[in-house]
């Protein structure tokens, strides 16, 4: 199963890590670098990658992780996940 995960911070990289240890095709989104999101996806494994949160949300399953205090500001961020950002 493709699993998107929007938000790859500690909560969303180990989930990501967790679904692809188990065989998962991970696809990691919105972190604050995209080195870091690199970084995460090559140590998850074969079977995780990085990408925006627009490749993330079309996977089959996808899952948004951020905190509380980011998701304040929604509005922005729905126009940004509808831009392709």
């Amino acid at each position: 199963m493709r699993v998107g995960i929007i938000g790859s911070g500690r909560i969303g990289g180990n989930l990501g890590r967790l679904l692809a240890a188990a065989g998962h095709e991970v696809i990691f989104s919105f972190s604050r670098t995209t080195e870091v999101l690199k970084e995460l996806a090559a140590a998850a494994g074969p079977t995780a990658s990085a990408g925006s949160p627009a490749d993330a949300a079309r996977a089959d399953v996808s899952s948004c992780r951020f905190p509380g205090a980011a998701s304040r500001s929604r509005s922005s961020r729905r126009a940004t996940f509808r831009a392709g950002w």
